[in-house]
């Protein structure tokens, strides 16, 4: 691409109508933008946040340019590690985490592109011809299960694992992140949010406010005040980042003031017509734009749009997430069944099941062995192993309580034998019987 890329910006933040705090952070540097939406009790959530965007900003700004993609996502793995370490190093900080959404200009095979890395669940998109393009992916658990088809797509909003989410900054040590490279043609609009603007407004509802209002301060002030207004059940970031026309835009591209949170809703201004033709956005393998920005006296033709480029890792994804979730299931499965089945028991088996004798006391009840969990664990109900031809009225009446719940034993031989100490102590325990002694007569003749 010939020249340099132009961008106008504008931002918006506000901790919205539930939340005290607000647990967003952004930047807005010329050549780099980011959203991050912490996480994490009190006000580690805030500290997270806060510490990606700055070591963010620190290590892709220490590249001089031209930068590269790859620069973008070793900054996402510095701002990780940053988060990871810091949350590590204190304990009111433990389990802190993050999501970042980072878009910059780099240059790629000689030409500028706008690189979008993403990590969570805050996104990124773009907006050309009055359409717009979700550029990147929720790393949620119901978005994953949506992409492996294990729910439909409508299912997703109303999930209960929607905002559970699968991959975060500052949880692990190395994380992996998302990487899409766009075209810049000038027209297109990036917009970068936290979940907080996607909760409160869909997708043609974002396109409509991006439709009407040309500056991208206000564009971003005004999607933060209409989800604040429809909710504001979570922070609410926006940042709106203009392609513009280096060659015809009056000055420099001097960066849009970043617009207030706002405490209401001001009235919709009227409609402002949409331009008749936007430039292109070329793929990966598309024709070089030129760095030139459709004037108003003369727009230039419109073109057929197409698709976004980006890296698609989902399949690998999708079965790796499908993988573990099996692997988990199945190690909880075995313990459970381990657990389960692998003791023994000594209890008393149903009266009436001893046989009937004379010397038999009424009541009775022969000890048996069973394997298993006293009283059964989940469907595993214990099984008899074999009955023992000991009673209970053989037994000392103080062992009888234990016997009624169950005796736990490793094995069964060792069941047997806490059978047989029964009996032994229950012999020595008695008291001794003494015959009378015969008497013989012998009569001699």
């Amino acid at each position: 691409m010939t020249g340099r890329t132009s961008l106008r910006w504008g931002s918006a933040t506000d901790a919205g109508l539930v939340r005290r705090t607000n647990q967003d952070h952004l930047v807005v540097d010329p050549g780099l933008f980011a959203v991050a939406d912490g996480m994490g009790g009190h006000a580690a959530g805030e500290v997270a946040s806060e510490l990606a965007i700055d070591a963010l900003r620190t290590a892709f700004l220490a590249i001089g340019p031209p930068r590269t993609s790859d620069d973008l996502v070793g900054a996402v793995h510095a701002a990780n590690a940053t988060v990871f370490e810091h949350a590590n190093a204190d304990a009111e900080l433990r389990g802190m985490g993050t999501t970042l959404t980072a878009a910059a200009v780099v240059t790629v095979d000689g030409e500028e592109r706008i690189a979008v890395a993403n990590v969570g669940d805050s996104r990124a998109y773009v907006f050309a011809h009055g359409d717009l393009t979700q550029l990147t992916e929720d790393h949620s658990v119901a978005e994953e299960l949506a992409r492996i088809g294990e729910i439909g797509p409508e299912e997703v909003e109303t999930h209960p694992q929607r905002h559970i989410l699968t991959r975060a900054l500052g949880i692990f040590p190395v994380i992996e992140v998302d990487l899409w490279d766009v075209l810049p043609y000038p027209g297109d609009r990036v917009l970068l949010c936290s979940d907080g603007l996607v909760r409160e407004m869909t997708d043609e509802q974002i396109a409509s406010v991006l439709r009407r209002f040309a500056d991208p301060g206000e564009a971003a002030g005004e999607l933060v005040a209409r989800a604040r207004s429809a909710g504001g059940a979570d922070n609410i970031t926006v940042v709106v980042v203009d392609v513009v026309d280096a060659h015809t835009d009056a000055g420099p591209p001097l960066p849009v003031p970043a617009a207030p949170a706002l405490p209401a809703v001001p009235a919709a201004p009227e409609p402002r017509p949409a331009r008749a033709h936007r430039a292109r956005r070329g793929d990966a393998e598309g024709r070089p734009g030129s760095g030139s920005a459709p004037s108003a006296s003369a727009p230039p033709p419109q073109t057929t749009p197409a698709p976004v480029a980006r890296h698609r890792r989902l399949t690998a994804r999708a079965i790796a997430f499908v993988v573990l979730l099996l692997a988990v299931l199945a190690g909880a499965t075995v313990a459970v069944v381990a657990y389960a089945r692998d003791s023994y028991f000594v209890t008393l088996g149903p009266a009436g099941a001893a046989a009937a004798s004379p010397l038999v006391l009424p009541g009775s009840r022969p000890l048996v062995i069973e394997q298993g969990r006293p009283g059964g664990l989940l469907w595993f109900h214990p099984t008899l192993v074999e009955t023992t031809g000991v009673l209970s009225s053989e037994v000392l009446p103080s062992h009888l309580a234990d016997l009624q719940k169950g005796r736990v034993e490793p094995s069964v031989g060792a069941a047997r034998a806490y059978v047989a100490n029964l009996v032994q102590e229950a012999a020595r325990a008695a008291p001794a019987t003494t015959l009378p002694t015969a008497v013989t007569s012998t009569t001699l003749p």
